[in-house]
Parts: structure tokens; sequence; C-alpha cells
């Protein structure tokens, strides 16, 4: 009974007893070899490493210092310094000094290491000079009596300061020679000393140089003087240190090398920068023998490691072409037991290769069981996508992960606008393909390395980007561990920019816009449905704005939504009950300043919360079904205000309306101004309409377009382009369509104080409009200097809140001379 045990123990005894020695006794012999070679090299290793430190060390130091000798000989030969000084003091102060300090400045920034350039008078006083004011200034007292008192050709000196990180000034002066009046009968001038060109070149952060040449951290580098005296050095110097460095320098050794003081043993040497300064280098013998004892026991223990990972490996794979396999079988078969998945991949031909495939194809069947099950549960049969229910499951483990791992990630919700009013049109099957398009678009923009599959539910199957289809019109994209916000908009964009192009499904032309919510975790949630609920109102924000557009949740969604339901219920009371109003915005004439024109803008005076902007309950009115009134009423009142203001003021006052896309598609919008026109006894030429850019670019036929300009202009009713400038058609607009004005967009405005290239581009805009016979509009004027600026390019009228925010009609202004040709231009300087 005790055979097979007996058996397996003789032949693991039998494997060990061969592989060890044949592995053990090669590598010892390599080992030992090894250890006897790195002990004599070490010390070479370190002798050039120090070489080389010391060497690269001085070679910088001195080629910076050379440097500077050679352009100061070239400053101080400058013809017009030369000049400057010729002359008598009261002239070149006044004539030439502003041209000599440009030279010298355009010096100082060509080589901002020069933290002082100047000329000095023979007497000693400083002429003209150009400083770095936030360079700590050097004491050259004792440099410039010895200048005055020598008055040599060429003069040098280093000063040294261990403070800040340690800097090095190099103090060098040279004479200027400067022509004379030319001498009598002869013709010709000569030249004499007039002063010195002095520079003071700064080399910073001397101790981390020092510390960046050496790669050992135990070695010691310091730059000394001629005698041995340390300026600045890698280690803190002891007593014994100071000796030695000293000992080094005045044993003229030079070069690296050994040296035996006493007992000691030591590589020391150094290089000679100028004759005030050394690069000095010493390894004691407590640092030789840190360095090359650890790569002695390095050589040792590697040895010891190599023996026991090859035995390891020729052990394990005895081991495993007998045990594991059968141990591997024996798990994999009691998890598809248990209901899991099991997997059996193995390419031996021998009896264990038969009994995996045997076993495969009793799993397979079951496999494909499961597999449609949930596929059936998970995966949405039109797109293939996973459905609402597998992105809970999916959120959920995202979620999990993250809180694990402190990730951030993003949750994108997506809505299809308007695709009821498709199904309604076209029929079912044109929705459904637009929806399957719709659906590879959304994937296309998500990167190739996340692309999405069925995988996606797998138990470690994970990807960075899952897509899925949530509804009938909705999907939800799931952003795996960003590091920005950013990313998660980019994204959206991506998708964004794919919708751009219209859809050709079974032969018909189908453009849908689309609204994007984002939320991140964990800043707008730290659950699958609050995340989800955080994205949803996030894209019912976008839904407001017209055309494609994404938004990121904030905090105030929530008080927002709670708001939204309040504005419903009342929001047909308030219709009935007169609470709608209009508040109007001057536009000054940049001419004369005077306001004779003003923009109407509806509001609703609500009883609780004030005085309501047009955004905050358009979209509300849009789904409750009251949007049509609310622009019936809008036209009503913009044309009442207009007669009342004609009524108050001696000269005609125009009114402007921004309409919609909506009501310029309702075919009665001609009819509702001529009804208003009539009921309030109005000119067309006291009207003007607003069409922005986005409402123009979404327009379904550009001949009907023009038909409507046509209608409006035969009435007298200027047409302007509202928003011009944020879209990238702009131009394209004002050369198909007969606008009568243009109104600059705020956002190019504002950009023109960040980027002067804006500027060109606002002047020119305006330019070319006048050049068509096209009045200019700035809106977004909330600063004087804005207003001076478009009235210098050429505006001719300004609209925004630094004239007068949209008020009721009582509170109007009308003069405005005060505020444009009373203030005064901006100066602009330039710190040189």
């Amino acid at each position: 009974m005790f055979g097979p045990l007996a058996s397996k123990i003789n032949l693991r005894l039998k494997i060990f007893l061969v592989v060890l020695p044949l592995i053990t006794l090669p590598l010892i012999a390599v080992g030992t070899m090894s250890y006897l070679y790195m002990r004599e090299n070490s010390l070479r290793i370190l002798e050039n490493q120090m070489e080389l430190a010391l060497r690269s060390l001085s070679s910088e130091l001195s080629r910076e210092l050379a440097t500077a000798r050679a352009n100061l000989d070239l400053f101080a030969t400058n013809e017009v310094i030369a000049r400057y000084l010729a002359l008598p003091e009261s002239t070149r102060y006044r004539v030439m000094q502003p041209a000599v300090l440009g030279i010298l400045s355009d010096y100082r920034r060509a080589f901002p290491q020069y933290t002082e350039i100047g000329i000095y008078l023979p007497d000693g006083r400083a002429d003209t000079l150009v400083v770095d004011e936030f360079a700590s200034p050097s004491n050259k007292e004792d440099f410039h009596k010895r200048l005055i008192s020598e008055s040599p050709k060429f003069m040098d000196k280093l000063y040294f300061d261990s403070s800040s990180g340690g800097y090095i000034d190099y103090v060098i002066a040279q004479r200027i020679l400067a022509p004379e009046q030319d001498t009598p009968g002869t013709g010709t001038g000569v030249s004499r000393y007039k002063g010195y060109l002095v520079l003071v070149l700064r080399i910073p952060n001397i101790n981390n140089r020092l510390a960046a040449t050496l790669d050992l951290p135990e070695g010691l580098v310091a730059l000394t003087s001629s005698t041995g005296d340390p300026y600045f050095s890698t280690l803190v110097l002891d007593d014994k240190m100071r000796s030695l460095v000293s000992q080094v320098v005045n044993s003229g050794i030079g070069r690296l090398r050994s040296i035996n003081i006493g007992q000691d043993y030591y590589l020391g040497g150094f290089y000679r920068v100028t004759d005030q300064l050394l690069a000095t280098g010493i390894i004691t013998q407590e640092v030789i023998s840190r360095v090359v004892n650890p790569i002695v026991w390095g050589i040792g223990w590697s040895v010891v490691g190599v023996i026991v990972v090859a035995f390891l490996l020729i052990y394990s794979s005895l081991n495993g072409m007998l045990v594991t396999p059968l141990m591997r079988l024996k798990n994999q078969l009691l998890d598809f037991r248990a209901g899991r998945e099991m997997i059996l991949t193995d390419d031996r031909q021998d009896e264990f290769g038969e009994l995996h495939s045997l076993v495969n194809d009793l799993a397979e069947s079951q496999r494909l069981v499961r597999s449609k099950i949930k596929e059936m549960t998970y995966f949405d049969p039109l797109t293939g996508l996973p459905n609402r229910q597998a992105f809970t499951l999916i959120l959920d483990k995202a979620v999990s992960l993250a809180g694990r791992q402190d990730q951030v990630f993003g949750v994108l919700y997506i809505d299809l606008n308007g695709f009821k009013d498709i199904n309604l049109q076209y029929g079912n099957s044109v929705g459904d393909e637009l929806v399957k398009e719709a659906s590879k678009r959304i994937l296309s923009c998500l990167r190739l390395s996340d692309e999405v599959s069925r995988q996606v539910l797998s138990e470690d199957g994970v990807t960075d980007q899952v897509l899925v289809r949530t509804g009938g019109d909705e999907f939800s994209v799931l952003l795996r561990d960003i590091k920005k916000a950013h990313q998660a908009s980019v994204v959206a964009s991506r998708i964004i920019e794919q919708f751009q192009r219209a859809f050709d499904v079974k032969g018909i032309s189908i453009s849908i816009n689309i609204s994007i919510g984002i939320s991140i975790y964990p800043l707008d949630g730290q659950s699958p449905d609050l995340l989800m609920k955080s994205a949803d109102l996030a894209m019912y924000d976008a839904k407001q704005l017209p055309g494609n557009r994404y938004r990121f949740f904030t905090h105030a969604l929530n008080a927002s939504s709670e708001k939204r339901l309040v504005i419903e219920k009342e929001l047909k009371r308030a219709i009935q009950n007169d609470q709608f109003m209009v508040y109007m915005q001057p536009k000054v004439s940049l001419g004369n300043g005077m306001a004779s024109e003003f923009e109407a803008m509806l509001r609703w005076n609500h009883p609780e919360h004030g005085i309501m902007t047009q955004e905050q309950f358009f979209s509300v009115a849009e789904e409750i079904g009251q949007r049509v009134k609310l622009d019936e009423l809008a036209v009503d009142l913009m044309g009442q205000a207009c007669k009342k203001l004609n009524g108050r003021y001696a000269e005609p006052v125009r009114v402007s309306f921004n309409f919609s896309l909506k009501q310029l598609c309702s075919g009665n919008l001609i009819q509702q101004i001529d009804n208003c026109m009539d009921r309030y006894e109005l000119n067309g030429q006291l009207l003007e309409v607003e069409i922005s850019e986005s409402a123009i670019r979404e327009y379904p036929e550009e001949s009907s377009l023009l038909e409507l300009f046509k209608e409006f202009q035969s009435r007298g009713i200027k047409v302007t382009l509202d928003d011009f400038g944020r879209d990238d058609i702009s131009l394209t607009m004002i050369r198909k369509y007969p606008f009568d004005r243009i109104k600059v967009a705020s956002s190019m405005v504002r950009e023109i104080e960040y980027d002067s290239r804006n500027e060109r581009i606002a002047e020119s805009t305006m330019k070319l409009a006048h050049s068509l016979g096209i009045e200019v509009v700035v809106m977004g004027i909330e600063k004087s200097t804005s207003m001076l600026m478009m009235k210098r390019f050429g505006a001719d009228y300004a609209q925004g809140g630094y004239l007068q925010s949209p008020v009721s009609p009582e509170q109007l202004r009308t003069d405005f001379r005060a505020d444009i040709f009373n203030t005064a231009a901006p100066i602009m300087t330039t710190d040189l």
C-alpha cells in the first residue's frame, strides 16, 4: 500500500539530486570570478565617476565665464556706446542715453543671466545701468575701488554667496575707447579712454549643480579657492573634511588619483576653473567600502537567487505536467456543477488532451443555453446593445470598483429630440432604422480600445466606455476611470459632431438633434439611481437649448426641478391673469450717444418668485402646450410697448423682438405681426425682427426663409442676424440672406480681452458688414473699455449692462452721451 507514495518520493528525490549540482556548481564558479573582477574594477569605476563629474563641472563653469568675457568684449566695442561717451554729459543724457539704455536692455534680455550691464566713468560714477531688479545685488565696492585706482584695460573678480541655493557673481570690466574731436590739420580723430563697461554674470543654484554632477551620494564635490578654502560643497564639512580638502588642493595632485595620508586611503584631485576657483573632489575609504560591498553582496545573493529560481522552475515544470492539469480539471468541473461557466483549453495530444476535449463537448451545450438566456435578459434585440437592466448591473459594479480604487467615472444620458414625431411621420420601421444608425454613430465616438461587446456583463470583462440603449429614443454611456470631467465633455462633443450630419434612412434624409446630460461619480451621486437621475436632469437642462447640446449636472438643477413643477402648475393661470410684461434694453447710437431703439424681452411677473426671464419658463410652456399662446402674447406686448414708447417720445422709436425657430416655422407669423400693427396703428419702420444664427441654420427650407425676409422688409420691418460670430457659418449667412443689420455676439466681445487677434477679426467683420450696407449692433457691452473699443472699430450701436440692463419701459434712459463721450480712453502701457 505504500508503493505509490514511495515511488513519488523517490522520483522527486532523484530530480533534486540530479538538477541541484548541475545548476549550483557552474553558478558558484561564475560568481567567484565576478566577485574578483568587480572588486578590482570598483576603484576604477569610482575614479572615472568622480573625474567625469569634476571635468564636467569645471568645463561648464569655464565655458560660462569665457562666454561672459567674449560678450563683454563685443558689447564694449559697440560704436553707439563709444559715440555716446564721446559727447558731453549734458548732451549725451538728453540725446543718446535712451538709445544706449535700449541697447543695454536688449543685451540683458538676450542674456538674462547677466544681472547688471552698465557704463561707469573713469572716476567710478555709474553713468548708465541696466540691472535685474529681482536679483540680490553684489557688494562690488572693492572691485570699483581697484578699478578707479589701477585703471586696467580689463579686470575681473569672482564673488561667492552660499544663501538661496548658492550663487557666484562674476564681475568683469573692460575699457571703452571713445573718439574725440578731429585733430586740427590732420582730419583724423583720436580714441581715448572714456570709461568702463561693467558686466555681472550670476551663476545660480551652485549647490544643486554640485549635487547633480555626481551620481555617488556619499562623494564630496566642492568649489574651493586656490589655497583650499571651500566656497560650496555637496556635504556639510566638519574640521576633518576641511583639512582633507586643503591637503588635496595644496598637494598639487591635479587629476584624480589615490592618496595615502597617514593610515587613511582616499581618492582625490581637482580641476582648475580659474586662478581663483578650483573644482575639487574626494572619495574616502569608507565611501569606497560602502559602494563596493553592496556590489559584492549583490553578486552573491544573485547567484543564490538564480540557483533557487532555476531549481524551482525545473521542479514546477515537471510538477505541472502531471499534478496541475488534474487539479485544474477537477476545480473546473466543480465550478461547472455549481452553475459557473467552464472553459477548458489544452493543446496536448496525450490522454490529458483527450479528457479535456470530452469535457468541453459536454459543457458546450449547457453554455449555449445560458448564453441565449443572458442575451434575452440583458441585451436590446434591435441594436444588440446592453439594455437598461444590464446597465443597472454595469453601473452598480462601476460604483463598487470606483469606491474601492478611488476612481472617477462619468455617465452620459443621451436623448434623440423629436424622435416621436419622426415615428408618427415616417412609421416605426424608419424609426427603428434611425435608432440603429444612431447607435452606430455613438459607438464610433468611443475609443477603439474600448469597443463595446457582449462581454460587458462577464465576471472579468471590463471596458472603459459602455454604450447601452435605456429606452426607445434614449442611450446611456459609461465612461470608466476618467481623470477629469473635461474628458466626458470631449466624448459628448464627438457624439454631437456625429449628429450634425443628416441620416439617410431608406432613402429619406432625416436630421435629428440630441441632448446629452453628464453626471460624474462621486460628485453627482454615489449610487446608480442617483447618478442616472443626475444625468437625466442635466439632459433635461440641455433640451432647453436649441440644437445639439450637452450639459453637466449641477446641484442647482435639483432646486430647478422642483421649481419647474411649480411653473407648470401656474403658467396657464399666469397667461389668463396678465402676469406677463415686456422689459426693454436700449440700443445706443455710438455716433450721437442717444437711444431711439429698444429690444423687447418677455418677462413673467411672478407673485412669489418675482421677475422671471423667458429662459425660465419657455421650455416648460412648450412641454405643456402653452408655447404658441406665449408667442402670440409676446408679439402683442411688443406692439403695445412700441405704441406707448412712441407716444411718450417726440422722435420715432423702433422696438425689436427675437423670434424663435418655432415662430418662424409656424406659418402665421406674418399674420400675427399684421394684426399687431393694425391693432396698435404701427408703421413697419418702427419694428425690427431679430433672428439667431441657430434658428436660421435649422430652418428647413432656405427659399421659404428668403420669402419670409422679403415679407418683413416689404412692410418696412428691419431684419437683424442675432448672435453673429457664434458659429463658423456667420459670413455665409450674410452672403445668402438680405439682412439689414448684424448683432455681434457678446462672446466675441469677451474674447477680444484675451487674444489681440480677435480685435482684428472684429474690426474686419465690421468693415465687411459696412461694405455690404449692413449696420452693426454690438451686444454684451459690460465695460467702458469694450464700448470705446467697439466705437473705434466702427460699430453703429451698442447694447449691454454697462449702458443699461433690461428694465421696465418706465425706467428707460435715452441720453447716454455722458457715458460715451466723457469716458476717458484707456492708456495702454508696456513694461520693458
